[in-house]
């Protein structure tokens, strides 16, 4: 028993899909503001399939040390202020990962429905924690006094922002779909004992 516990913790498989969407993710924090919106966006597909797939220490960890590395670049360079709320947003993001779980022993269309509903909730996440964090800090001048008109405002603002780039929010399901179906096809032609299904509960 001892050994076939120890054989199925080796996830080769999931820490390579894991780090090579961690790298996407470096590369697109870095690419031009105005390019990036032809880009998939790569962070609810990194903390859903790492907290899915990756124990939970190493999801967060990886996702925090991807926000974290790229935070710090750019505050050497621009001084920008790290945004806090965001680490927040994606620590979520992962437990939603965590909640996916059962959900890929079950059967693949269930799996399919519960990965695509939880891209959608946690960017609806995202959405409402920074935006709600930028009213609260004051990101514009015109956010004060705190009342519930201008937090509408900062919502709006949000929506406008999405209005303008809707394929960051498109993207988010289309990437977490791509990152979870490669994963299902190099299991099934490489990685047989990291199939969906097939592995022991741990």
């Amino acid at each position: 028993m001892t050994e076939t516990r120890s054989t199925s913790d080796r996830r080769p498989l999931a820490i390579g899909i894991a780090l090579a969407t961690a790298l996407y993710a470096v590369v697109y924090r870095f690419v031009p503001y105005e390019a990036q919106a032809y880009l998939l966006w790569p962070f609810g597909a990194l903390a859903l399939y790492s907290g899915a797939r990756l124990r939970l220490w190493q999801a967060v960890l990886l996702i925090f040390l991807v926000q974290a590395g790229t935070d710090l670049a750019f505050y050497a360079m621009n001084s920008w202020k790290i945004p806090i709320a965001t680490y927040m947003c994606f620590g979520l993001f992962v437990l939603l990962g965590v909640c996916v779980r059962p959900l890929l022993r079950i059967h693949w269309l269930a799996a399919s429905l519960g990965l695509f509903a939880t891209s959608i909730v946690g960017y609806a996440i995202f959405f409402f924690i920074t935006n709600t964090a930028a009213w609260i800090e004051n990101s514009r001048q015109y956010y004060q006094p705190h009342t519930f008109e201008t937090l509408m405002q900062a919502y709006g603002e949000g929506l406008e922002f999405l209005r303008a780039r809707p394929w960051q929010f498109f993207s988010n399901p289309i990437c977490v779909g791509l990152v979870f179906g490669a994963h299902v096809l190099f299991a099934r032609t490489f990685f047989t004992s990291e199939q969906f299904g097939l592995e022991q509960s741990r």
